[in-house]
């Protein structure tokens, strides 16, 4: 916001270390056109394909894509700038951010990782199944501390994040390596491909209606950031505390939620590729993610009001976070066509 401090500072990071990011990307997609001879997916799939002695580099370049990626994804170790930029930036800017960026350095890493196995797979698959691990732990065990609740779902970024790396590393396991020649392996992949492109639809259904119901909410102070003074939004806006409810529940993964069912689909797809640990230690972490979630949902609706809490609530924010929320409901309990769709559309992207 103009004038804000905060804001500045949050924009003023995030476009030094978007810079910073942008320069690891690019400089990997320069070693990979040197290595390729090209930038497009079908000149690095052929150089992968053909070997070779320069294969070092194709592996440089590839980590250094994937530090770029981390950054726009939030990965630890590269996630420091999250909670401060989603802290300080407009709740509807934020929203943006959690979901589109996400989305957006997803797609990407998730086309690029099929394109990179087989043949990196032995290089990438150990790397990312740390990351993924240290990702969600550490966004789960941080969230647990938080009192604001735009920092709390920063924090709650970074572990969904974890989860989604769980897909990526599903998808380069070995299980899933030969794809092309083995039909066990390319149903993997089908399993992983699809259960991330599903995971990344409700996590940006599930965001949007939090933040939307955020930025709707304020009083004098500004905007709805502190816990505590959610207290009693159930009976001073009870449409805006049901639909924040209703996100809070499906992020937490609870059933009939389309959180419940993403992170099903995501831990089946683990599951099938024979990578039971990460499952398990998705699941605990889930679990662990219960405790803040449900501490917002305790908040609005065993508390008292306080005379200082927040009474916003603009009618069309509050209208279109609440479509949002019924989505959630309805893609949990009917998800089957959506997901189809997204195995059709990640076999498009992949082969």
């Amino acid at each position: 916001m103009r004038g804000d401090v905060r804001s500045s500072e949050a924009g003023f990071k995030y476009l030094l270390l978007g810079g910073f990011a942008s320069a690891f990307l690019l400089m990997g997609m320069a070693l990979l056109y040197g290595f390729a001879g090209g930038t497009a997916f079908s000149d690095i799939s052929r150089a992968l394909g053909e070997g070779g002695n320069d294969l070092g580099l194709a592996i440089l370049g590839g980590g250094l894509v994937l530090v770029g990626l981390g950054f726009k994804v939030a990965m630890v170790p590269f996630h420091m700038w999250t909670p401060d930029v989603y802290d300080g930036a407009p709740a509807y800017v934020t929203g943006f951010m959690a979901t589109a960026v996400k989305a957006a350095g997803f797609a990407i890493l998730i086309r690029f990782a099929w394109l990179m196995q087989p043949q990196l797979a032995f290089a990438w698959y150990p790397v990312l199944a740390a990351l993924a691990v240290l990702t969600m732990t550490v966004g789960n065990l941080v969230a647990l501390a938080q009192n604001s609740v735009k920092r709390l779902l920063a924090w709650s970024s970074i572990a969904h994040a974890g989860y989604l790396l769980l897909g990526v590393v599903t998808l380069i396991s070995p299980a899933a390596g030969g794809s092309a020649q083995m039909v066990l392996g390319r149903e993997v992949g089908e399993s992983a491909g699809s259960a991330l492109l599903f995971y990344l639809l409700a996590y940006s259904l599930m965001n949007l209606a939090a933040f939307g119901i955020i930025g709707s909410l304020g009083n004098k102070d500004g905007e709805a950031d502190d816990i505590e003074r959610y207290a009693g939004l159930s009976r001073r806006r009870p449409v805006s505390a049901a639909v924040l409810a209703v996100a809070m529940l499906s992020l937490a993964g609870i059933p009939p939620m389309v959180g419940f069912m993403s992170k099903f689909y995501l831990f089946s797809a683990v599951v099938r590729a024979g990578l039971i640990p990460l499952a398990v230690i998705g699941v605990i972490n889930s679990l662990i993610s219960v405790y803040y979630y449900l501490r917002v949902l305790v908040v609005m609706y065993m508390k008292q009001p306080e005379e200082d809490g927040y009474t916003g609530g603009e009618p069309i924010a509050v209208g279109a976070a609440a479509v949002l929320a019924v989505l959630v409901l309805l893609l949990g309990v009917a998800p089957d066509s959506v997901h189809r769709a997204a195995l059709v559309i990640f076999r498009q992207i992949a082969f």
